[in-house]
């Protein structure tokens, strides 16, 4: 072996058969081979950043025309907005955008019923198969192999011969092989979990994944001779069973090892996706992780996800703490005259969060000024919370983001109270809330709630519930329990739709499409996606407690989307 030295580095690389074949001395066809390797990753990089982004070589937007003669920026309309990341295409307004993956482009488009009547490769509906040329020519000129003109909403490109090829490159690479995680019968997944989460919680997202997943391999074991004998008219339909496997990836000690420690579970077995997952602390360094490998991961237990609007592979169930609080503000804006909000929370991310995101909110009006009371992660509530109170006058909200424990602590410091004023709390943070006593201070008393409202939930998680009395699976986590079963079960029948073709950008792609159509439901309403969006809720109900002697302790609940 030869080590040869070129600028990006050493490389070494074994080559007897061109040192056989006579290409030069061994470091000479070592450096050629090598030159070629950096070339070839080269335009594979400007081949996917033309085909997502519509940025040439020189990281300019390309140029285009669309409609025969009217100019476009490439990068508002890139190859990625019409045939999707994973290069499958979609429908549009009637309109069908084509796959442009390598088993679509490089082979004949036939018509016909295979072994019934045989396939037409002739006449209306059919194009021979691309090849670099024709295919550099339809990019370019808007003209197929047998020189028929493209729709004219496909752009005809203005890239140079260097961005063709790239381009073409990456195009062969689309879909030519499963993502990783996938083999011929088992395809795998992960779920992740924090060491210090409770038992309780754990158990009842491990006791649905792996309950799901018992039944969908028992249900499918037959499904591979099925598939080798099956009539040609549904041999679709068991291409994408597969064997699923879970992994259980445990985080162990401090946060910033974390990231190691996937590294290192990936690399031990790589996954096609991540399922649920649950930890006390935000999601950042997970979401980190999937984006840089392009990992699916669907649908965390966090109130604290990553709110960005760059993630392409992490879903989530909502933006969490943050929306509780922009939609909080929202409503305060649209309630209230104007005033002073002073708002209680402890030293610790989840409050800080919520805190942080209020005031930057309710910042934006004049009308009103918010003071914050920051109480020490361990400091006795009981101790302090009387001072808060008597050092504030004439306050118009109080807003706590507080768990269940210290609203129990808190309670009877309220009631005792003179201050007047609405009390705010976070039924995410405190679940309990909506359970609590609170005597005279209870008609002023609002719950902040990102999931369905108390009175219709019985009815949304009735086939949740009938799934898990089937199964005998019991927990009082009952959230936990529901939106787990959502995922596992909406990326069951996403997989299903796949048929054989395992890629997670078509995975994903299917995902936004089929959540809103989902007739499974979690603990959240109104769950939607669509192209590039990747927080399913989009509100919040704003909710009265009512005395309990009442006939419904929530009066009306009003949805408020911030």
């Amino acid at each position: 072996m030869i080590i040869c030295k070129v600028a990006s580095g050493f490389f070494s690389v074994f080559c007897v058969g061109a040192f056989l074949i006579g290409l030069g001395t061994p470091s000479q066809a070592i450096c050629q081979t090598t030159d070629n390797s950096i070339s070839s990753n080269r335009l594979l990089t400007l081949g996917k950043q033309i085909f997502r982004q519509g940025k040439g070589s020189r990281m300019q937007s390309i140029n285009a025309i669309v409609q025969g003669d009217i100019p476009i920026d490439g990068s508002q309309m890139a190859c990625v907005n019409c045939h999707r990341r994973s290069g499958l295409g979609t429908s549009e307004s009637g309109i069908i955008m084509l796959p442009v993956t390598s088993e679509f482009i490089f082979r004949p488009k036939e018509v016909g019923r295979r072994k019934k009547y045989g396939f037409r490769s002739e006449g209306t509906g059919t194009r021979p198969a691309y090849n670099d040329q024709s295919l550099k020519t339809a990019i370019r000129d808007g003209v197929d192999p047998t020189g028929r003109a493209l729709n004219p909403l496909m752009p005809r490109y203005k890239l140079s011969n260097e961005e063709l090829d790239a381009l073409v490159k990456y195009l062969k690479s689309l879909s030519s092989s499963s993502s990783p995680g996938v083999s011929e019968t088992v395809i795998h997944f992960s779920t992740i979990i924090a060491e210090n989460i409770d038992p309780g919680k754990k158990k009842a997202m491990l006791d649905v994944i792996e309950t799901y997943f018992q039944g969908l391999n028992a249900g499918t074991r037959h499904e591979t001779k099925r598939a080798k004998n099956a009539p040609w008219h549904r041999d679709w339909k068991y291409q994408a069973y597969r064997k699923w496997v879970l992994d259980v990836w445990e985080l162990k000690g401090p946060k910033d090892s974390w990231p190691s420690q996937l590294e290192t579970y990936y690399r031990n077995q790589p996954v096609f996706a991540i399922l649920s997952g649950i930890i006390n602390s935000r999601w950042d360094s997970i979401h980190r992780f999937c984006e840089q490998h392009e990992i699916p991961c669907l649908f965390p237990n966090t109130d604290v996800p990553v709110v960005s609007e760059n993630g392409y592979y992490s879903f989530y169930f909502s933006k969490g703490l943050t929306l509780e609080a922009t939609a909080l503000a929202k409503h305060i804006v649209a309630e209230q005259k104007g005033g002073k909000i002073v708002q209680l929370y402890r030293r610790n991310q989840d409050s800080e969060i919520s805190a942080n995101a209020l005031s930057t909110a309710l910042s934006k009006s004049d009308r009103f000024t918010i003071e914050n009371e920051v109480i020490g992660s361990n400091q006795d509530l009981s101790v302090t919370l009387g001072k808060v109170l008597s050092a504030h006058d004439g306050v118009l909200s109080w807003v706590f983001w507080l768990n269940d424990s210290d609203l129990e602590t808190i309670t009877p410091i309220l009631q005792k109270s003179a201050q007047p004023g609405r009390l705010y709390f976070s039924s995410s943070l405190a679940p309990t809330a909506i359970e609590l006593s609170l005597g005279k201070i209870q008609d002023r008393v609002y719950l902040i709630h990102p999931f369905e409202h108390p009175n219709k939930l019985p009815q949304l998680l009735r086939q949740s519930r009938t799934w898990l009395q089937v199964k005998k699976i019991q927990s009082k986590h009952q959230r936990i329990q529901s939106n787990t079963f959502f995922t596992v079960s909406i990326a069951g029948r996403a997989i299903r739709h796949m048929r054989d073709k395992f890629s997670r950008e078509y995975f994903v792609e299917i995902i936004e499409h089929s959540t809103e159509k989902s007739l499974l439901k979690s603990i959240y309403p109104r769950l939607s996606l669509g192209p590039g969006q990747r927080y399913a809720s989009k509100g919040v109900y704003i909710i009265k407690l009512l005395r309990p002697e009442a006939e419904t302790r929530f009066e009306g609940g009003q949805w408020v989307l911030p």
